[in-house]
Order: C-alpha cells, then sequence, then structure tokens
C-alpha cells in the first residue's frame, strides 16, 4: 500500500467512504497454509490463540496488499476485536511498508449499536470520523508526521459480516506501556518529553474542535467538534519522532481509537447525557457525576 493518499484509498459518495468486497478472507486460510507452511500458524497458536492465529492467517482483504504483504505478530485485542500488524518486504527482505489491521464483527442490525451508521450499516461511524480528522489535520500542514492515527482504508465484508480497518502502524506501541515501563524502572519520564505530550494532544484538540466536520448521518455540516471520550494513555499511540516538530527527539504522539466518538454541536439534545462512555477512571468530571460515578461532599 502507497503513501496515504485519501482520493485513492477511498470510494469518494459524499460520505460513503466504505468498500464493500464480497469474499471471506477466512475462507483462504487454508489455501495460504498450504502454500506457506504451517510453522508460522502453530508458532501464532501458541502465542495468542487459534482466534489470533485464523486471524493472521487469513487474506488480508485488500486490493492493494499482495502476496509480498505477509503477518507478523498480534497487536492487541479487546471486546472491539483483533489487531494484527502486516509487513510488505522486497525480494531482499528490505521492509517496504507496515500496516495494522483491526478487525471486528459488525454489530447486530437492532437498532441499539452505535458503531454503525443507521443510514448505512455497512459503514462504521468509526471510519467516518477518522476519515474526518485525517483530513482536517492534513489541510494545516503542521509537520511532516500527524498526531491522529491515519486510517487508511476501510472495507466491509458480507459474508463473514467483519469491518476491517487499515490503520497506520505506530511501531513505538502505546503511551500506557510506556509509563508502565518507567515505574518498573522506578523513575519518571522526562519532563520535556511530558510537554512534548501535552502540546502533542492540544493540537489534536484544535483539531478536534475545529473540523470542518459533516454529521455521519444527515451529511450536512456541522458547526461542533468531536468528542472523543475515551481518552487515555492506552490510546495514544508513538509513531516515528518528527524531525520538524517542537521536540524532534522523541517518538510522534498519535490519537487513536475514536470507536466512541461523536460529532457533536451546542444545540445537539444528546449533549452531554447520551454521551457518557469511556474508561470511568479517565471520563471527565460532569461526566462521571452525572453518571452518579462520583459524588460531591
Amino acid at each position: 500500500m502507497a503513501e496515504y493518499n485519501p482520493d485513492a484509498i477511498f470510494r469518494r459518495d459524499n460520505m460513503r467512504i466504505v468498500e464493500e468486497i464480497n469474499i471471506d478472507f477466512y475462507a483462504s486460510a487454508q489455501a495460504r497454509l498450504k502454500k506457506y507452511g504451517e510453522e508460522y500458524s502453530t508458532y501464532a497458536q501458541a502465542l495468542w490463540g487459534k482466534p489470533f492465529s485464523n486471524f493472521l492467517d487469513s487474506n488480508p482483504g485488500h486490493h492493494g496488499m499482495d502476496e509480498t504483504w505477509q503477518p507478523v505478530r498480534a497487536l492487541g485485542k479487546g471486546g472491539f476485536g483483533m489487531v494484527g500488524l502486516w509487513e510488505k518486504r522486497n525480494c531482499d527482505g528490505v521492509l517496504e511498508d507496515s500496516i495494522a489491521i483491526k478487525e471486528m464483527e459488525r454489530p447486530p442490525l437492532d437498532g441499539m449499536s452505535n458503531y454503525h451508521l443507521e443510514r448505512n450499516p455497512s459503514v462504521a461511524k468509526e471510519a467516518v470520523i477518522m476519515k474526518q480528522l485525517n483530513d482536517a489535520e492534513q489541510a494545516r500542514g503542521w509537520g511532516t508526521q500527524n498526531n491522529i492515527l491515519r486510517l487508511r482504508s476501510f472495507k466491509f465484508f458480507p459474508p463473514s459480516r467483519r469491518w476491517r480497518f487499515y490503520l497506520e502502524f505506530a511501531e513505538n506501541e502505546d503511551l500506557y506501556k510506556l509509563l508502565n515501563t518507567y515505574k518498573i524502572w522506578n523513575t519518571y519520564l522526562p519532563e520535556e518529553f511530558l510537554w512534548h505530550v501535552f502540546h502533542s494532544l492540544a493540537k489534536v484538540a484544535v483539531i478536534m474542535e475545529q473540523g470542518s466536520f459533516t454529521d455521519p448521518e444527515t451529511e450536512q455540516g456541522v458547526d461542533g467538534p468531536v468528542i472523543h471520550l475515551d481518552i487515555k494513555p492506552d490510546n495514544a499511540y508513538l509513531g516515528k519522532p518528527d524531525e520538524k516538530a517542537l521536540f524532534p527527539l522523541y517518538p510522534t504522539i498519535k490519537m487513536a481509537d475514536f470507536g466512541l466518538s461523536e460529532i457533536t454541536h451546542p444545540l445537539d439534545e444528546f449533549n452531554p447525557l447520551h454521551y457518557r462512555k469511556g474508561t470511568p477512571d479517565y471520563s471527565p468530571p460532569v461526566s462521571t457525576f452525572s453518571a452518579g460515578l462520583c459524588c460531591w461532599p
């Protein structure tokens, strides 16, 4: 997959950015095993279990990813699904590109899901919001690295009723793991790095507040912000350093996981009572108070 190009990656039809692929990428797992051998599959199953092994054995499911792309390892697993790393290497084994694929089953169409669009259940709302955030950030041209994780492509696979997000790979993992590493070392993060994190998240906040954005359902312009609703160290990834950034020696902070995010506005009847989501320990005080999760003396 080439350098990020939203016009090339997404088939545009207003906000309908999804591409439906009428294949079951898991159907090709056995063929891949016969061609490449079962050693990797056995290794993956021992490390991460059979579901993750099957995921990594499957076809990536993207027309831009040929057989030079191979699975490498698991990156994460949770209630949302699984994330794995794929790499593209040339005949000399030199790394040319890498991508993180997040797979999740599309929720049932029962009218209760907050994850897909009502007007088009094939589309994950997260993908629509990420695409708008990526475009808004790219339009500002801040540095050579982005502070919002880039969604390179998104596809829906009807036979298996699954979504796949093809995401920029942040090679230095996340802020949560870094914090815990420093705890193990019984030391503190450098003050300059903390200012770097603060400055990066402030830039993300400007993008989320100023937009511009389009309502995913109505496709009308919205004079209001994106609210993330699950900002925490686990969702702040660490990419390559940016030589043009204010702190060029540190990994680039990349905000990710917009699965609970919403686009709202001052007259939104659902704001804030409807938007009680995310991890309780990281919820804004007004949200935790209104949800009865804390009390005042």
